[in-house]
């Protein structure tokens, strides 16, 4: 109703002319087809998962109207990470259209995944090695874990606890 009370006075001057100003109004805000350059803006960064890649290009590739299957696949490989490895498959094959492409690289996706899974879980075992081993070194005796004797409870209102730690620490 806003765009309605916005125009002049004794500006519209038939049923047609009011019919094109709505249009005119409207049509702007309508949310318009994904060209072929949206979608070659979408590029995987390094740190991006191939998964990741994928969802968000075939999401955009949905909304690209008219576009031919061979330009969405060297689109899809051109902006792939240089280092990935279906990269260097596509390069040696190219895909007969998404589908085949789409097919093509769940093996990569799948092998992508359990390697994190497995980089995490060899992380964390590190991780906990070295903790245990600081714990060991720590230890009076072996088993004992370190006791803390200064702590802060952490049921206290902030400004008790900053005034806590104000006073130990120039004590």
């Amino acid at each position: 109703m806003t765009w309605f009370k916005g125009l002049a006075d004794n500006s519209i001057n038939s049923w047609k002319e009011l019919c094109d100003e709505y249009a005119s109004n409207f049509t702007t805000r309508m949310k318009k087809p994904k060209t072929m350059a949206a979608l070659n803006s979408i590029v995987q960064e390094k740190k991006e998962t191939l998964k990741e890649y994928v969802e968000w290009f075939t999401w955009a590739g949905v909304e690209v109207h008219g576009a031919q299957d061979n330009l969405k696949c060297f689109i899809f490989e051109n902006n792939l990470y240089d280092d990935c490895k279906f990269k260097e498959e596509l390069g040696l094959r190219a895909a007969r259209d998404m589908s085949d492409l789409l097919t093509r690289v769940q093996p990569y996706i799948n092998y992508e995944e359990k390697r994190l899974t497995y980089d995490t879980t060899k992380r964390k075992q590190s991780s906990k090695n070295i903790d245990d081993k600081r714990c060991s070194e720590n230890d009076k005796t072996k088993g004992q874990r370190l006791r803390f004797t200064d702590y802060t409870l952490l049921n206290l209102l902030r400004e008790t606890i900053l005034h806590e730690c104000f006073n130990k620490k120039f004590k």
